[in-house]
C-alpha cells in the first residue's frame, strides 16, 4: 500500500521517509514530479520545508 499523506507547516525540517517496495520494480527514490523527471531525493535526506506545497512520488525502475 502506498504511504499515507503527510502534511507539514512551512519552515519546517522533515526527514524524506523510508523506501517502498513494488514487486517486479527497485524503489529509485521519492521525486517531485509523478514521471520521476523532477527533482529525486533518497531516504533519510533532511529537508527544509520554505513553502506551503510539496508533494513526494515514489520513483521506480525495472528489476533486471
Amino acid at each position: 500500500t502506498a504511504p499515507s499523506v503527510v502534511r507539514y507547516e512551512s519552515s519546517t525540517t522533515v526527514t524524506v521517509g523510508a523506501a517502498v517496495t513494488r514487486s517486479g520494480y527497485e524503489f529509485a527514490g521519492w521525486c517531485t514530479s509523478v514521471s520521476g523527471a523532477g527533482t529525486c531525493y533518497q531516504p533519510g535526506v533532511t529537508l527544509n520545508l520554505t513553502s506551503n506545497s510539496l508533494a513526494l512520488y515514489a520513483s521506480w525502475k525495472i528489476s533486471i
